[in-house]
């Protein structure tokens, strides 16, 4: 009896933070209970916020990866910290993030368009593993019509010269197999 009663709180618990990650009955839940999901949320809040506190994302974001080291959207969060702009090169702590989410999910295309995009304008300073990966991860979802219509887009939108020619190269290389495979453009 006792056990049913604490599987329903805790069912109830679970189901009122995934509806307000962010909400008060969620934070005070947090404390109790590790739930990853409330440290994401309260990291998407942080960064969402005017300005955005990065140091209350990180911790946030590090929170998470504690309770859940293997939250691929956390990792990218991660990376995305540890070099918020364009023009700041990727650490190796933001390198470590980028080649652990891609361990995870090698070619997701849930992620695929944000993570080749943060890529490409860091592409001077992403790690060769991380380079070899995002470009992998171009090479099986090629065979979508809609990815390569995005990436093609992309082009023109990359503003780091390096990732630029990187993804321009590679797009070409890409092209003749699709050519040659008979596929549609």
């Amino acid at each position: 009896m006792a056990a049913s009663i604490f599987t329903a709180l805790l069912s109830a618990t679970l189901l009122w933070v995934r509806l307000q990650p962010t909400g008060p009955f969620a934070r005070a839940a947090a404390l109790i209970l590790p739930l990853p999901q409330v440290q994401g949320a309260l990291a998407d809040e942080a960064l969402a916020g005017q300005p955005p506190d990065f140091g209350k994302a990180l911790s946030a974001t590090r929170s998470e990866l504690d309770l859940a080291p293997m939250h691929v959207e956390a990792l990218l969060r991660l990376a995305y910290l540890e070099a918020p702009t364009a023009s700041a090169p990727l650490t190796p702590a933001a390198n470590a993030a980028l080649i652990e989410a891609f361990r995870l999910a090698p070619a997701d295309a849930k992620f695929a368009s944000w993570r080749l995009n943060f890529i490409l304008e860091r592409w001077d300073s992403a790690a060769p593993a991380v380079r070899a990966y995002a470009l992998g991860e171009m090479d099986v979802l090629w065979r979508e019509a809609a990815f390569r219509r995005t990436m093609r887009k992309r082009l023109l939108s990359v503003a780091n010269p390096a990732g630029q020619m990187a993804l321009s190269l590679h797009i070409q290389g890409l092209d003749r197999r699709v050519s040659a495979a008979g596929q549609d453009r």
